[in-house]
């Protein structure tokens, strides 16, 4: 099944040696008319199996709040994938948004704590500066 779906190509774990890659396709992303994204099946080319399915993950796209279409044109014959009953499968993956909020803010209180130190050390040389050219050492 790797092979068939061109995921054996990509590790070392299968040689596929006359069996040929048969799902192979392009796919377009549009909203409210336009295209927004496209790409063609293996430019991200990823995959998985557990138990009861294997995945093949061909693109990454980042949307917003809205309505899309999306078009998906085969460019081979799969016919040998049609008694493993095929379907898309779509996820938005909300951990993106909230791993992103916590690098920004985790960045940014870092960046605050960095300007507090800072000043909070120059302060202490300026005093101590000050104390030395008044005349008592400290």
């Amino acid at each position: 099944m790797d092979c068939l779906l061109g995921l054996g190509q990509r590790t070392a774990l299968n040689d596929c040696g006359q069996i040929q890659q048969v799902l192979d396709l392009d796919w377009q992303l549009y909203r409210s008319g336009d295209l927004i994204q496209q790409g063609k099946y293996g430019d991200n080319l990823g995959g998985g199996h557990s138990k009861d399915y294997i995945d093949a993950e061909f693109g990454y796209v980042y949307v917003k709040r809205g309505r899309y279409t999306l078009i998906i044109t085969p460019t081979k014959n799969s016919q040998l994938l049609a008694p493993t009953n095929p379907r898309a499968h779509f996820e938005i993956a909300s951990d993106y948004y909230v791993g992103s909020l916590i690098l920004q803010s985790g960045s940014l209180f870092f960046g605050v704590f960095l300007i507090v130190v800072g000043s909070a050390i120059m302060a202490i040389q300026q005093w101590r500066l000050k104390r030395m050219r008044s005349g008592s050492m400290i």
